[in-house]
C-alpha cells in the first residue's frame, strides 16, 4: 500500500476513495466493512447472529517521533436506535491486526443514525517508521440488525504543541474551459490562524482533486492554479456514463501547520447527453451522470426501494433523507444537450413526506448554462397539504436555455427538521411540440383467449403543448400486427393523461400460443411518432382444445384453389381433474400467469416480510406466487405441498380486494378442493368463494360461499360444489387489518380436460389469415375461384357451438406455378386418400390424393 502524506483528508466521496483502505473480518462471518454509496461513508452492517470483530485500516502513513498528530473523524449507526462500539488503534503492519498495540480511542461509541458524532484523538509515536490507523468494530452480539458508519477522517500532524493551524483558504472560485480544458483554481489566503494570532509567515498550499490522495502540487506559493484536464484525464473509476465531476481540495501551511480543507465548486466534465433524456433511477441505478453537494450529513442519492414506494413500478427513486435540523443538498444531472430542440420541457414526479407538518421545507428547480453556477428558475410547493406524501407531477419550461451548448438541471432541497424525506422519479427532458400523444403504459391480461374478451388497460400522455380531442385519435391493441382491440380516445388537455379500457381478443387466425403483444396510438398530425408504441412483450395465448379438421390439402387447379379436408376426431368423451400446486408458477410474480387472473381491487401496498428480501415485497397486489425457500423465509411459510403456494397478503389501511380467478372451466357440474390457513393465529382471515357463467370481470361472479380462519394457522382442505354452466370460479380474500392467507392444491375440472359436449356447426375457411367461407358441418371441401396469382397460405377451422377449433395445419399453393407433379405412389407407403376423404387401397387411377396431409398427383 503506498505512502500517503499529511495532511490527510478522507470524505469518502466514491468507492475508489474506500478502496484505499484494507478490511479485515475478523470473524469470518461474511459481513463486514464496504463503501455505502448512499451516504458516501464507509460502513460495517452487523450479523445479527455474531458480535461484530471487523477493521478498517487506512493506508499507510510515516510518523516521526517528536510530532504530534490530531485525528478528528465522524462515526454514525446504520439503523437508528442502536448503539454501536468500536475502537481506534495506531498500527504497524495493514494485515496483521496483533500490531495495532497503541490505542487512539478506547470507548468509541455511535447511537444516531441521523446525526453523526464527532471525535478526536492527539498521539505521538515512541520511533519513526510506517504507522497505520486501524477502526475496530467490535458491538456484542444483538438480536437485531444495525451497523456502524465512518466518515471524513482528517490527520495532520505538528512538530511544536504549542503552535495554532492557520484558517482555511475562503473565496474558492473554479473556471474551466470545455473548449480546451483549462482549468483556473483561485482562492483567497488565509490571514490569521485558528487562535486568532495574525499570520506573518509564509504561506504554502496543496492541491489536489477530491476522489484523488495524490497531490498535484505541494508546497504552492500562489493563488492561482491552472491545469489542463480533459475526461482522460480523469480516473476510470470517476467516470460514469462519459462524465466525471471535477473538483479540488485546497489546503494551506504555515510553520508547519495545516488549515482545514476547503473545497472549490464543482464541474461536470465529459459528453453532453443528448434528447430525449429519461432517469427513471431503476433498481436503485442510475442510467445517466448524477451528482450532489450538501450541507450537513443529509443528501440526495439513488435508492432501491419497493415498487410501493416508486412512481413506476421500477425499484428505484432518488432520495433525500435529512440527518438533522436545517440541512440542504443539491441533486444534479450531468450534462446535457438541448441542440435541435425549440421549446424543451423538463417533466419529474416527486413525492414529500414529512412528519412535522409545521416547518415548511423547500424544492427548487435550478439550472446551470454551459457548466455556470446553478440558479434557481422555480420553486415547486411541496409543503401543499394536497401533495403530501403522494405522487406529484411537475412539469417545467427551459425554453430560455435554447441555443446553449448544454445545461445541467438540479433540485435542491431545503429542509428545516430532521424528518424531512423526499422522492423524485421519472426526471425527463423533451422537446415539447404542439401535437404529441404517447402510449406510457399498458397493463395487460396474463393470457389471451380466443373463446372470450379479456381487458387491457392503455395509459395514454399528451406531452404535446396542445389541447387534442379524444375523436382525433384512435387506440389499438395489437398482436403479431394484427388489431386485436381498438377504441376511441378522449379529450386530454396538454400534460394530461387518460387509461383506456380496451377489450381484446385473440382470433384463432393468430394460429400460435403466444405473441407479439403491443398497444399503439393513431393520432392524425402527431409530430413525434416515437413514442407511439408500448414495448413489445411476449404474449401467451390459450388456444381451444376443440377438435380441429384433419388431413387438410390445397392444391392449385384450373378453377381456382381445391381444399379437401377430413371431418375433425370425435370430441372428448370424459372429464379428468387436474391438481394445480403452482411448481410451475414464476417465483414471486404477482401479475396473471398461465390460465390464473388475478385482480387487485385493493390497489395498495400490503404487509410484506420485513425479515425476507424477494420481488414485489410489499407492493401493491393481489397474490404473489410464493417460494420460501426462495425468499429466505422460515419454515413457518412451508407449502402445503410442493416448494410454492399463492399467499395473499393483507392491504394496508383497509379491507382487502384480492381476487384470484381460475382457469376456464369445462362447464360441468363439479367439486372445487384446495388447502387453505392462515399464517398467523393471532389475526382473523376472511374469504369467500365465487362463481361466473360468463368472463373473468369481477362484477359477472355470483357469490357460493364464504369463510373465515380464527386463531388457527394449520392447513385445512376446503370443498364447494360449482353447479353446471360454471365456467370460472374466484377466491376473494376480504381479511381487513389482518397479515397472511395462505393457499395451495387446487383442484379442478378446466376446460383443456373436460368432456366436450359439443356439436360441430361448420367449417371456416382462411386465405391468408383472413375469412374467405363459412360452410355447413357436411361440406369438407371448397374451392377458391377468386385468389390473385402468386401463393397463398390456406387454414381450415372447426366451427362448434360451443366456439371455434385452432386452425388446420397450414397449406401453401401457387396459382402460377399449378400442381407439382409427382411420380406414381405405392400404397404401401402409407394411408392414403382421395379428394372426398375416402381411404384407397390402390392408386391405379390417375387424379391427386393425400398422404400424411401432403398432395401428391398420379398420372
Amino acid at each position: 500500500m503506498a505512502q500517503v502524506s499529511l495532511p490527510y483528508s478522507q470524505a469518502f466521496d466514491n468507492e475508489q476513495a474506500f478502496k484505499t483502505f484494507t478490511v479485515i473480518d475478523g470473524n469470518g462471518d461474511g459481513t463486514t466493512w464496504a463503501y455505502d454509496d448512499l451516504n458516501y461513508q464507509a460502513a460495517c452492517n452487523r450479523n445479527s447472529s455474531a458480535s461484530a470483530d471487523d477493521w478498517l485500516v487506512s493506508p499507510k502513513f510515516h510518523f516521526v517521533k517528536g510530532v504530534k498528530y490530531e485525528l478528528k473523524f465522524s462515526a454514525k449507526t446504520v439503523q437508528d436506535g442502536t448503539t454501536e462500539h468500536f475502537l481506534v488503534k495506531l498500527g504497524t503492519s495493514a494485515t496483521d491486526t496483533t500490531s495495532f498495540s497503541q490505542t487512539l480511542i478506547g470507548d468509541g461509541s455511535a447511537d444516531n443514525s441521523y446525526s453523526a458524532k464527532n471525535y478526536s484523538a492527539s498521539f505521538t509515536v515512541a520511533e519513526d517508521g510506517d504507522y497505520y490507523l486501524g477502526f475496530h468494530y467490535l458491538t456484542p452480539r444483538q438480536t437485531y440488525s444495525s451497523g456502524l458508519g465512518i466518515d471524513d477522517i482528517n490527520l495532520t500532524g505538528s512538530v511544536e504543541e504549542t503552535k495554532s493551524s492557520p484558517k482555511a483558504v475562503s473565496g474558492v472560485t473554479l473556471k474551466y474551459d470545455y473548449s480546451g480544458g483549462l482549468t483556473t483554481l483561485k482562492w483567497k489566503a488565509p490571514t490569521q490562524f485558528e487562535d486568532g494570532t495574525d499570520i506573518s509567515s509564509p504561506l504554502t498550499y496543496a492541491v489536489r482533486r477530491v476522489g484523488s490522495t495524490d497531490y498535484l502540487v505541494n508546497g504552492y506559493q500562489g493563488t492561482t492554479f491552472h491545469e489542463q484536464v480533459t475526461l482522460r484525464d480523469m480516473p476510470a473509476s470517476s467516470v460514469k456514463f462519459g462524465q466525471a465531476l471535477l473538483r479540488y481540495a485546497i489546503t494551506a501551511t504555515c510553520d508547519s501547520m495545516t488549515s482545514a480543507v476547503a473545497y472549490s465548486p464543482f464541474k461536470v466534465v465529459g459528453t453532453p447527453d443528448e434528447l430525449p433524456y429519461s432517469e427513471t433511477f431503476s433498481d436503485g441505478t442510475i442510467h445517466h451522470f448524477w451528482g450532489e453537494s450538501h450541507t450537513g450529513h443529509g443528501r440526495w442519492g439513488e435508492m432501491a426501494v419497493s415498487n410501493k414506494y416508486t412512481h413506476d413500478s421500477d425499484g428505484g427513486v432518488f432520495n433525500f433523507t435529512a440527518a438533522a435540523n436545517d440541512e440542504s443538498s443539491l441533486g444534479f444531472s450531468g450534462l446535457i444537450s438541448l441542440k435541435g430542440a425549440s421549446n424543451p420541457v423538463l417533466s419529474f414526479w416527486y413525492e414529500y413526506m414529512n412528519s412535522n407538518e409545521d416547518e415548511a421545507d423547500t424544492l427548487e428547480v435550478q439550472v446551470s448554462k454551459n457548466g455556470g453556477e446553478f440558479t434557481t428558475l422555480t420553486q415547486v410547493d411541496v409543503n401543499s397539504e394536497d401533495n403530501l406524501r403522494s405522487w406529484q407531477h411537475a412539469e417545467v419550461s427551459l425554453a430560455d436555455y435554447v441555443g446553449s451548448d448544454f445545461i445541467q438541471v438540479g433540485f435542491l432541497i431545503k429542509s428545516h427538521t430532521g424528518t424531512t424525506c423526499i422522492y423524485l422519479d421519472d426526471v425527463d427532458i423533451y422537446n415539447q411540440v404542439g401535437k404529441d400523444l404517447a402510449v406510457t403504459d399498458v397493463s395487460h391480461p396474463g393470457r389471451l383467449r380466443t373463446d372470450e374478451s379479456r381487458k387491457s388497460v392503455v395509459k395514454v400522455e399528451n406531452v404535446g403543448a396542445d389541447a387534442v380531442a379524444g375523436s382525433s385519435y384512435t387506440v389499438a391493441v395489437k398482436a403479431n400486427g394484427r388489431t386485436i382491440g381498438q377504441a376511441e380516445g378522449r379529450d386530454l388537455a396538454g400534460g394530461s393523461s387518460v387509461e383506456i379500457e380496451i377489450p381484446v381478443t385473440a382470433p384463432v387466425v393468430l394460429n400460435s400460443d403466444s405473441v407479439d403483444y403491443y398497444a399503439e396510438v393513431d393520432f392524425d398530425g402527431d409530430e413525434n411518432l416515437t413514442n407511439n408504441s408500448s414495448d413489445t412483450i411476449r404474449m401467451a395465448v390459450a388456444l381451444p382444445s376443440l377438435p380441429r379438421p384433419n388431413n387438410f390439402v390445397a392444391v392449385a387447379a384450373t378453377d381456382g384453389i381445391q381444399l379437401n379436408w377430413q371431418q375433425p376426431d370425435a370430441p372428448r368423451a370424459t372429464s379428468t381433474a387436474v391438481t394445480d400446486s403452482f411448481e410451475s408458477a414464476p417465483d414471486f410474480t404477482i401479475s396473471d400467469w398461465g390460465d390464473w387472473t388475478l385482480f387487485d381491487g385493493s390497489k395498495v401496498g400490503v404487509y410484506g416480510v420485513s425479515s425476507c428480501d424477494f420481488p414485489n415485497n410489499g407492493a401493491p397486489q393481489a397474490f404473489t406466487v410464493f417460494n420460501p425457500t426462495a425468499a429466505g423465509a422460515s419454515d413457518s411459510w412451508k407449502a402445503h405441498t410442493g416448494n410454492k403456494e399463492l399467499v395473499s397478503f393483507s392491504a394496508v389501511g383497509l379491507r382487502s380486494d384480492h381476487w384470484l380467478i381460475s382457469p376456464t372451466l369445462s362447464g360441468e357440474a363439479q367439486t372445487l378442493k384446495f388447502y387453505a390457513r392462515a399464517y398467523s393465529k393471532s389475526y382473523e382471515e376472511d374469504f369467500e368463494v365465487l362463481t361466473s357463467t360468463s368472463s373473468v370481470d369481477t362484477s359477472d361472479f355470483q357469490s357460493l360461499a364464504s369463510a373465515q380462519i380464527k386463531k388457527d394457522n394449520a392447513w385445512k382442505e376446503y370443498s364447494y360444489d360449482l353447479p353446471a354452466g360454471t365456467r370460472y370460479f374466484a377466491v376473494r380474500v376480504t381479511s381487513e387489518d389482518a397479515f397472511a392467507l395462505l393457499f395451495d392444491d387446487f383442484t379442478f375440472v378446466p376446460d383443456s380436460t373436460g368432456a366436450q359436449n359439443v356439436v360441430l356447426t361448420g367449417y371456416n375457411v382462411y386465405r391468408d389469415g383472413e375469412n374467405i367461407a363459412a360452410l355447413p358441418s357436411t361440406t369438407v371441401n371448397f374451392t377458391d375461384a377468386s385468389a390473385g396469382a402468386g401463393k397463398h397460405i390456406y387454414n381450415v377451422s372447426a366451427v362448434y357451438d360451443k366456439g371455434e377449433s385452432v386452425l388446420s395445419d397450414s397449406q401453401t399453393a401457387d396459382i402460377a406455378d399449378g400442381i407439382t407433379v409427382v411420380n406414381t405412389e405405392k400404397a404401401d407407403n402409407g394411408q392414403i386418400y382421395d379428394l372426398q376423404g375416402r381411404c384407397v387401397r390402390n392408386v391405379n387411377v390417375p387424379g391427386v390424393y393425400i398422404r400424411n396431409g401432403k398432395k401428391f398427383v398420379v398420372k
